[in-house]
């Protein structure tokens, strides 16, 4: 016997060795052929061990060889490698299957790699033959692995026969296990649950089901001649491969799986037409417990989209007899079943199945009903017939692709896929006509698509160009934003193809789309796009300048409002961009004069509508605007809504009413393009409009009706939207709820944790109970959209409330009742109960929604009794008014003070005193808290006034908080602590008051000591000692808590923690702001608010500075940040508002080192001293006075001499002065610095003006100390002024050159001096009087004035304009030669020549004008003549086209002058807030309206003169009233169509009463009702303190003369000395000297300004005075 060859030698190598992988993974380089001389080691009779040795070399061949190369060499190499798989030897087998990834790994083209799996495909099917053939199940067994492993490492259709051979092996009861095992390894390595992975391929895997159960049922029917036990093991054998195959994939049971499966099971068997497909069909209907008919009725149109797809024309006419057999039903009755989704099922398949689609629809359309939308020809074989088919079933189609698209079946990507390849072939299909009318809801289906952006980019891409490249291009500008912003996410993944689509629309479309271009301003810097920002930046001209910033500003504003979502996200975050880095501008707009500019106000509105946003985003983004923006003072923001003249106060009284459904529908138009990411939404809002176009008959018609009518009041965009919803076909879907199971009340309950969700379920709920039958439709039809957008129910939920009161039972209302007072009792919020969001988000929103229905409860009641009288017997009215006295009105004042709407508060305590009669002495403490809270302490003074017993300690406390008197009010609190140690809210206040006198180490001692004593107390009291902490700089939800959070992590440089506080602070800040935001003064009511975004806003960028700082990016802070200044003076004038911005300034300064920020934290604590003092709260100005006295020395002691002063402490002040002067400023030491000069002028009183010659303070009070001293050195005498008058009136110009912020103290003061004092020398002149020094003077002075007049701007004229125009006919012609600027037109003929000279002379200067004043003049003279036409006793109106032809036809002429709306407000000068005269200064910002026409109707009014009532049309398209009154003076009547202004009678000014036949012996009306209308606390507070002013206006009745007496005669120059006007100005004089005179006689000693107030409210309220009135006076009422 022959021996065994002996083995090779082994080598060993020290420096090779064979890696599977290889550092950077090399292309492989050599061909097949180096392997072909080896191909005889793989035949079947070379060793095993050879071929097992060349098997495992795979690893290393497949990244040297190219094994998948597509020529013959590969293809012999492949073919004999695969040949393995029937290896007689099963290590070799098994070997190789381990071994077969790396051939599916192999990089190659598709061709090549499909070369791969068609091999292998063939082996396997061929070994698994034979294996059957042989039953050999070794080799089975082995087939199976290699199997598993083949589908663990393939991709696509690999992978679906790899299981599909598996499955089939599952089927056999001896490879069952190997099979089972090796499914559960393929979803492992799928990263897959068997369910997803069964998902995935649920199609391949049902038909393989289907032949299986068929053909096994059809050889079991063949060997089982026994008919009677045939059904029986056919079912059972059915049944048993289902069960199996549900096992494998872990289902739960075979229910589960036949759910889940029963649609895609059943085409496949119905396709079959056959009696085992009818026998199969019956087993599975009675394993879901139904029957075969209502199966495949109710899945027929998954079997018909089947069949149209995959069956020729003689199989589908077979299928369908045999379907109509099945069902009973003949065919044209079961498409119509369910048309819409048959239609919607078929077209799913469009994309992969284009003709067979297109053949099914045709066969849909020959079946169509009678009533189908449709009306065309039914025999469809063009695309155009079948596009006008397929339009009015569009939104549905739409919908359900949207439903596919959004689906959460895990593992359907290629689902997926095939809706959107459909959806482009839908696109190309239907045409650009059809789109076009669509192409929102088709947007919202291509958006839904991009959630599969990284699975199919491409495709993404290309729905989207197939878009654009649809819709008919007029359309495309308004899109361009919608669109751009949706293909941001595909720029990184296809930057060539959306760059496609991009250039497509903005270079390709230029002309329809450049109105839109300034929208698009957030392009990525991508390659790519290069060229297109060359595009944006050549239409957008953005530059520097502050024109184009302003109407940067105004384009991010329109954008912040777009309806798009990330549209709004983009330009908010642009906005804040903007803001920030140009802040020097954005100051110049707010603190450049003394009211802001529009754009400003304007953005503020934004800002603040943009806090109600539904996008958690954008509030945060508006928020964070705000912030930049900084707390500008309210006073000085113009936010008043602009409405045209008819609109406003119009009143909406439910849903009868048309205004409802215009409002409604404009609303679900929003919601409806605002959703366009979330396709629910967006469908609720459809199905709602499609209900409501139907409900009150909206569309087009030829005849005319309310439907008609609602229609046309829609703006075209908003038509297009609503059109295809009138033939919509939204079905709704929503399930009867029982609410009367519900807790209740809802709020607080499980159902109502959180907004959202509470006024959804309490919407629903109410909707339930809505008896009345329109209503009851519109809102149910409302109901889905309720669950989607809040704004849409807080805007229905006070219709739906009234409606539901209309027709509720008893018990329901008491319901109601309840509901509402639980969230007015929770305001406070309870802790513990709330999901994502805090309790002052869920309580604030609920109880301004509670607000907001009751206050469209009480409109309604008023409304009703209004307009019909009759109807207060009604029961509809009684039943509402009965709910309305339910709310107990001191609950609402309850909870509106702590929801901080404190003149709701006032409103709701007011009613309730008057509701129960109470006293208001029962409720002193309550109204001090209000008025404490809205810091108004001549609220609180007047509280004490009232009161008629002591003040109790609570009552103290309160009016010395309100006063600022800390220091008192802390004494109270510790005897509060001595007589109740364990009231912790005795606690809280001593703290507060601590704080605020800056007693800070006090505050962390005290509470240190007292948390010992009672540690329960320390998760109420910590928030004291965390902001005193980072006061100091030492190291829940509360503000002081959540700014401490932030300054710790600022100090330990933890970003992370920093801006995950910041942006927990800000979105607690903008909630509040939103609740607000629903009701008129939002800005006001919420300033808490703004100030604290405007500090997290200086927080994060002193943060973001400092940690540059720290990184050596940037240098080290040596001075206050630039922009500090302007911020904090922007902020409102009050304490309250100033301080916590410099407290956080002082933290933030304290956390870097050395002595500049040392500096800094004492330049910040001089300001706190200066805004303390000027609040008058001197205790706190002290501390900060203390604090700050180590640096800014000189300064500090300016301050406390100021301090000395207002407290009283004169003398004191002087002698700090002195001293400080003495010791800052040594005559030695000489000063260069600017600030130390200004510092020691302001210290040196009347030096100042040789040391700062251009401060204004210095200027305007040095002349005012001449004025005051001016009468004393003169005798009184005007003639011997004349000196004192030219110093006065050059200072008084000095100051007006340098600021303006004592214009009018100033201004009208100088002009008078200088005016009179001419006036005097002429007059001495006259009388022979005069001398030559006087003459020299007024010289002197009019040159003064000369001198001020070219260096003041005009408009600082202008604050004085009727005084200069009063003036006009100066009897000094030097005088006049100075007045030569000024318009003006009068009866007396030497005031006409001089306002003749004077336009003359603006002619010459401008010649331009002269067409203008003839047009004004024209005009003036036509409303003249309308004033003075004479009037019929009877008529009530005359026509301005009947009566005035003349005056219509001068303004309509096309020449005619641009003339402004005669308004107050143009003649008021916005002035600049810094400098004097600054000539580049806009004195009259904004857009004016201008003369456009008249209304027609003048209406007469029925007073004396018989006044006319005429409206001017403006250009700004609004209607503004004017009074025409015949030879009168309008000033008395307060141009009562300006302002709309309370009509007061003027007649009776200045004692004139006193000459009347019964005369008034009052001093102003102040009866029982003008008492009460000044709420509970009558003449006390506000009203004694606001009757320390005084109107002064000396009218132009006085030069009349009285009756009986001779005229006052004009002097020759026109200009008239009224002596009675003189007379008048004297007692006014002596009034505010505090004189009491009584027909003309002095009635004691001068009073002060107190006494002389409380004499005249006695006066005016003493019975036995009113008593002496005239009866038609209504002294009574």
């Amino acid at each position: 016997m022959a021996s065994a060859p002996a083995p090779p030698p082994r080598i060993l190598c020290s420096r090779l060795s064979l890696a599977a992988e290889h550092a950077g993974k090399p292309a492989a380089s050599l061909g097949a052929s180096v392997l072909r001389t080896y191909l005889p080691l793989l035949a079947p009779q070379s060793p095993s061990g050879v071929k097992q040795a060349f098997v495992e070399a795979l690893p290393h061949l497949c990244l040297h060889v190219k094994l998948v190369d597509g020529d013959s060499d590969s293809r012999a190499i492949l073919a004999a490698l695969i040949g393995l798989i029937e290896d007689p030897d099963p290590g070799v087998r098994t070997c190789f299957g381990q071994s077969v990834r790396f051939l599916l790994a192999e990089p190659a083209p598709c061709t090549e790699q499909g070369l791969v799996s068609e091999l292998l495909v063939a082996g396997l099917k061929e070994a698994f033959t034979n294996a059957k053939l042989n039953r050999d199940d070794e080799l089975r067994n082995t087939l199976i692995l290699t199997t598993g492993e083949i589908g663990r490492a393939a991709q696509g259709s690999l992978v679906s026969f790899a299981l599909l051979r598996l499955l089939h092996c599952l089927l056999s009861k001896s490879s069952s296990v190997a099979a089972y095992t090796q499914i559960r390894a393929l979803a492992s390595a799928k990263g897959l649950r068997l369910q997803t992975l069964f998902s995935q391929y649920k199609n391949p895997i049902c038909q393989f089901l289907v032949e299986s159960l068929h053909s096994r049922h059809a050889s079991a029917l063949r060997s089982t001649p026994d008919q009677s036990s045939e059904s029986a093991n056919q079912r059972e054998l059915a049944l048993d491969i289902l069960a199996q195959i549900a096992h494998a994939f872990d289902f739960p049971d075979l229910h589960r799986f036949l759910t889940r499966t029963l649609q895609v099971l059943l085409p496949y068997l119905a396709a079959k037409a056959s009696a085992t497909g009818s026998a199969l069909i019956r087993t599975l209907a009675n394993e879901l417990k139904a029957n075969r008919r209502e199966i495949l009725i109710n899945n027929f149109k998954y079997i018909f989209s089947h069949l149209v797809c995959s069956c020729t024309k003689e199989e589908l006419e077979k299928a369908f007899h045999y379907l109509q057999s099945e069902t009973e039903i003949e065919l044209g009755s079961l498409l119509r079943q369910d048309f819409q989704g048959l239609h919607n099922e078929l077209l799913l398949r469009l994309g992969e199945h284009y003709q067979q689609v297109f053949n099914g629809l045709a066969i849909l359309a020959s079946f169509a009903s009678t009533d189908d939308p449709y009306q065309g020809p039914r025999d469809i074989t063009t695309p155009e017939r079948m596009a006008d088919y397929l339009q009015p079933k569009l939104l549905g189609i739409l919908a359900f692709f949207n439903m596919q698209l959004l689906s959460s079946s895990a593992g359907e990507k290629d689902r997926k896929k095939l809706a959107l390849t459909s959806v482009m072939a839908l696109m190309r299909l239907i045409g650009s006509r059809h789109i076009s009318s669509v192409r929102v809801k088709m947007m919202t289906t291509l958006r839904t698509g991009l959630r599969y952006r990284d699975d199919f980019p491409l495709l993404c891409c290309q729905t989207w160009e197939c878009f654009v490249r649809s819709v008919e291009p007029a359309h495309l500008g308004p899109l361009l934003s919608h669109v751009i912003v949706a293909l941001l996410p595909l720029i990184p993944l296809q930057p060539r193809e959306t760059a496609a689509i991009i250039r497509f629309l903005i270079l390709d479309n230029r002309e329809e789309v450049q109105d839109y271009l300034h929208e698009i301003y957030f392009l990525p810097d991508d390659p790519e796009l290069k060229d297109i920002h060359t595009v944006l930046q050549d239409y957008k001209k953005l530059t520097s300048g502050s024109s184009d910033l302003a109407a940067a500003l105004q384009l991010s504003m329109r954008a912040v409002q777009h309806e798009n979502m990330d549209v709004r996200v983009h330009a908010l975050t642009s906005l804040r961009d903007m803001m920030h880095s140009k802040q020097d501008w954005l100051l110049r707009q707010v603190c450049a004069s003394e009211a802001v500019e529009p754009v400003i106000s304007s953005l503020v509105g934004v800002l603040l509508n943009g806090c109600q946003d539904s996008t958690p985003e954008a509030r945060l983004l508006c928020g964070e605007c705000l912030g930049e923006l900084g707390a500008v003072d309210p006073g000085r923001l113009d936010l008043s809504q602009s409405h045209a003249l008819g609109d406003r106060n119009t009143f909406v009284s439910g849903v009868d009413d048309p205004n409802f459904a215009y409002e409604l529908l404009t609303e679900l138009t929003r919601t409806f393009l605002a959703y366009a990411d979330n396709v629910r939404a967006q469908d609720s809002a459809a199905y709602a409009m499609q209900e409501l176009l139907s409900v009150f008959e909206c569309r087009e018609g030829r005849v005319d009706s309310p439907g008609r009518r609602l229609w046309r009041r829609f703006p075209e965009q908003v038509q297009e939207i609503l059109e295809p919803h009138i033939n919509s076909r939204y079905k709704s879907s929503q399930k009867v709820l029982n609410w009367s199971k519900m807790k209740k009340p809802v709020y607080l309950s499980s159902r109502g944790s959180k907004f959202s969700d509470w006024s959804a379920t309490w919407a629903g709920y109410l909707i339930s109970k809505v008896r009345h039958e329109l209503a009851g439709k519109v809102f149910t039809c409302c109901s889905f959209m309720i669950k989607h957008d809040y704004k849409v129910t807080i805007y229905l939920l006070p219709h739906i409330l009234l409606h539901m009161l209309l027709g509720c039972t008893p018990d329901e209302q008491h319901e109601v009742t309840e509901e509402m007072l639980a969230v007015l009792a929770d305001c406070e919020g309870r802790r513990g109960v709330r999901v994502q969001e805090t309790a002052s988000s869920l309580s604030q929103l609920s109880t301004q929604t509670v607000f907001s229905m009751l206050a469209h409860l009480t409109q309604w009641s008023r409304h009703t009794l209004s307009s019909t009288p009759k109807h207060s017997e009604s029961g509809d009215y009684q039943r509402v008014l009965g709910f309305l006295k339910g709310i107990p009105q001191d609950v609402l004042a309850r909870a509106s003070l702590r929801s901080k709407a404190y003149t709701r508060a006032l409103m709701h305590f007011e009613t309730h005193l008057l509701e129960t009669k109470e006293s208001v002495q029962d409720h002193l403490t309550f109204l001090q808290t209000l008025y404490a809270a809205m810091h108004e302490p001549d609220g609180v003074r007047g509280v004490n006034a009232l009161r008629r017993e002591e003040p109790s300690l609570r009552e103290q406390i309160l009016e010395h908080e309100s006063s600022g008197l800390l220091r008192d009010a802390s004494a109270c609190y510790d005897r509060a602590i001595e007589l109740e140690p364990e009231q912790v809210g005795h606690y809280h206040g001593m703290m507060s008051s601590m704080l605020g006198l800056g007693q800070l180490s006090s505050v962390i001692t005290q509470l240190d000591g007292v948390l010992t004593n009672r540690p329960q107390w320390k998760l109420e009291l910590n928030s004291y000692r965390v902001e005193a902490a980072w006061r100091l700089n030492c190291s829940s939800s509360t503000w002081p808590v959540r700014l401490g959070q932030m300054l710790l992590a600022a100090k330990q440089q933890d970003s992370v923690a920093f801006y995950q506080k910041l942006k927990l602070a800000r979105k607690e800040q903008v909630v509040p702001l939103s609740a607000a935001s629903y009701e008129c003064g939002t800005y006001q009511r919420g300033y808490e608010y703004i100030v604290r975004l405007h500090m997290l806003s200086e927080l994060e960028h002193t943060f973001t500075a400092l940690q540059e700082q720290r990184q050596g990016s940037a240098p080290s802070l040596r001075q206050l940040p630039p922009h500090w200044s302007d911020r904090l003076e922007m902020t409102q004038n009050s304490f309250r508002a100033k301080e916590p911005i410099l407290a956080l300034r002082r933290a933030l300064l304290s956390l870097g080192s050395g002595p500049t920020c040392e500096e800094m934290v004492g330049e910040c604590w001089l300001q706190s001293a200066r805004v303390a003092r000027k609040a008058g709260h001197h205790q706190t100005a002290f501390n900060a006075l203390l604090n700050g006295e180590k640096t800014h020395q000189a300064e500090m002691l300016t301050e406390k001499a100021k301090w000395l002063w207002s407290k009283g402490d004169v003398h004191q002040a002087l002698i700090v002065l002195q001293k400080g002067v003495a010791q800052c400023f040594p005559d030695d030491q000489p000063l260069t610095d600017t600030r130390r000069l200004q510092t020691k002028g302001k210290a040196m009183l009347l030096d100042v003006t040789n040391l700062l010659p251009e401060w204004e303070d210095g200027n305007f009070y040095l002349a005012k100390y001449y004025d005051k001293v001016m009468p004393m050195v003169t005798d009184n005498k005007l003639e011997k002024q004349g000196n004192l008058i030219r110093y006065i009136v050059s200072y008084f110009g000095k100051a007006l050159q340098f600021g303006n912020q004592y214009i009018y103290q100033a201004m009208p003061r100088m002009l008078s001096l200088w005016l009179d004092f001419g006036a005097k020398v002429y007059e001495c002149e006259k009388a022979g009087r005069v001398d030559r020094q006087m003459r020299q003077e007024l010289a002197k002075i009019n040159a003064a004035v000369s001198e001020n007049c070219g260096h003041l701007a005009p408009y600082q004229f202008l604050t004085a304009f009727s005084q200069l125009i009063s003036r006009v006919c100066h009897s000094s012609t030097e005088v006049f030669a100075v007045l030569n600027t000024i318009v003006a037109k009068s009866t007396y003929p030497t005031r006409m020549n001089r306002c003749n000279e004077i336009l003359k002379t603006v002619v010459k200067l401008k010649p331009s004008l002269a067409k203008f004043i003839g047009d004004v003049n024209r005009l003036t003279d036509k409303l003249l003549e309308l004033c003075n036409k004479p009037v019929d006793g009877n008529s009530a109106t005359l026509s301005m086209g009947v009566h005035f032809k003349q005056l219509k036809r001068l303004v309509e002429e096309p020449t005619f002058s641009q003339i402004l709306i005669p308004l107050q407000a143009v003649l008021i000068p916005t002035l600049p807030s810094t400098g004097g005269a600054t000539t580049q200064h806009d004195a009259f910002p904004g857009h004016w309206a201008y003369l456009a026409g008249f209304e027609d109707s003048i209406e007469i009014l029925s007073s004396l003169q018989k006044p006319k009532k005429i409206g001017l049309r403006g250009s700004d398209g609004r209607s503004y009233t004017m009074m025409c009154k015949p030879k009168d003076d309008l000033r008395k009547d307060c141009r009562l169509m300006d302002g709309e202004c309370m009509h007061v009678d003027f007649n009776c000014l200045f004692n004139k009463g006193e000459t009347f036949d019964v005369p008034e012996v009052v001093p102003f009306r102040l009866t029982q009702n003008m008492v009460h209308a000044m709420g509970p606390m009558g003449t006390e507070g506000l009203f004694r303190q606001a009757c320390e002013t005084f109107l002064h206006d000396p009218l132009v009745e006085w030069s009349k003369p009285a009756k009986g007496l001779v005229k006052t005669q004009a002097s020759e120059t026109g200009e008239i000395v009224n002596e009675k006007a003189k007379t008048h100005v004297c007692d006014i004089e002596q009034r505010l000297q505090g004189v009491i005179k009584s027909r003309n006689k002095v009635l004691g000693l001068p009073l002060s300004i107190e006494g002389h107030v409380h004499y005249l409210i006695q006066e005016a309220t003493d019975d036995k005075l009113l008593c002496q009135m005239y009866l038609g006076w209504g002294p009574y009422l």
